[in-house]
């Protein structure tokens, strides 16, 4: 894809997804310490935050470091949003399954003022997964961006 194969690829993703695996667990582990989701517990480990500090950071490094053009740069931000949202779809999915609450299925995690069936819930986790994409992507470009403010690389 663009030049370069899926697994370079995902070689240079893994360092983001290690993050963002960092992140779901943390978010798992202040949910199920009972950390009240509002005011504090929304922003603790927030996956969606997580991949957009990953993704911007991603867009100013990565062209350097691997020597990308714009759109390969695109692919490892894409690949690492897919995974944390894959990460909300599934804590979701065994959140309901196990009938308990958590930061996956509180009202206010699902944009509304009740708690939501399992249906209309997991509806809503996977009608988010490409406006996040493309959020991501949009990080990603302005991270590539910021990236020409930083010195050239000493040779």
């Amino acid at each position: 894809m663009f030049g370069q194969t899926m697994g370079t690829y995902w070689n240079i993703a893994k360092f983001g997804v290690v993050v963002i695996l960092i992140s779901a667990l943390g978010r798992w582990g202040i949910s199920l310490a009972g950390v009240p989701y509002f005011p504090r517990g929304n922003v603790i480990f927030s996956i969606v935050l997580a991949c957009t500090y990953v993704t911007l950071c991603y867009g100013a490094f990565t062209p350097r470091l691997y020597n990308l053009t714009f759109l390969q740069t695109l692919v490892p931000p894409v690949i690492i949003v897919l995974v944390g949202q894959l990460l909300v779809v599934a804590s979701t999915l065994v959140t309901y399954m196990l009938g308990m609450d958590s930061y996956f299925n509180n009202p206010e995690a699902l944009n509304v003022a009740e708690k939501m069936a399992f249906g209309d819930a997991m509806v809503t986790r996977l009608a988010a997964i490409v406006p996040n994409v493309i959020s991501g992507a949009v990080a990603c470009s302005i991270g590539q961006g910021l990236g020409k403010l930083m010195p050239k690389r000493a040779e």
